[in-house]
């Protein structure tokens, strides 16, 4: 996943004012710091978490996290 598909993952929570807290708790998590690592780049974000944020945002992995290129 590139920076800047973890930009678009931000971007868009934040568009949708969906908070970092309510993302983490959908995955399991107690506190945002999970997220907020996910978003810096310092944390993984796993096959089955990146479906779960899709879903949570509306939208699909490959819009949100993969560039252009690779989804055409």
């Amino acid at each position: 996943m590139t920076i800047a598909g973890r930009d678009r993952m931000k971007k868009r929570r934040e568009e949708m004012g969906i908070t970092q807290v309510h993302i983490a708790r959908k995955l399991g998590y107690k506190t945002s710091a999970t997220i907020s690592l996910m978003e810096s780049g310092v944390q993984n974000i796993y096959v089955g978490q990146a479906l779960t944020i899709a879903k949570i945002l509306h939208t699909t992995v490959e819009e949100l996290f993969f560039e252009e290129e690779v989804r055409n």
